[in-house]
């Protein structure tokens, strides 16, 4: 068994909610509140007791402050470690052939379409420079006002 620092306490959160365990089946918002394991393997021992995968180990480091004559215990959780050594391994999705084929025409067909955007922004630039020396070759005469 490792030793752990005496400046480190040692909780099981439930990672849906971020409460800690308590004690008796109860749960708290509040670090401060939760049980403290001796050690890493009874914290896993008593997930393991549970089958809980939506639990997690949290190391967190606490040290003493000096506050008016004397010191308080504060917890920084800056330095948190979390274990999640419940977790299942996550894997890629398998594509089946049929839907790998499907993507394979769908990005062939937007590649087309792609193209022919370009094509057409071309053409409409073209287009619109070729009204614009069209309107050069007239001069430019103010209408008469009465």
């Amino acid at each position: 068994m490792v030793d752990i620092d005496p400046g480190i306490i040692i909780v099981v959160q439930h990672i849906p909610t971020s409460f800690y365990f308590q004690g008796k089946s109860r749960w708290t918002l509040r670090i401060e509140d939760a049980f403290r394991f001796g050690s890493v393997q009874e914290a896993r021992q008593f997930c393991d007791q549970r089958n809980a995968k939506v639990l997690q180990i949290v190391l967190r480091k606490i040290f003493d402050c000096p506050e008016g004559g004397g010191t308080v215990r504060l917890a920084d959780p800056s330095s948190d470690v979390r274990l999640r050594p419940f977790k299942k391994p996550v894997s890629a999705p398998a594509l089946n052939t049929q839907a790998a084929d499907d993507l394979a025409v769908l990005l062939a067909k937007n590649k087309a379409l792609r193209e022919k955007q370009q094509r057409l922004v071309l053409e409409i630039d073209s287009l619109g420079a070729e009204g614009k020396e069209g309107r050069k070759r007239y001069p430019f005469k103010p209408k008469q006002t009465s």
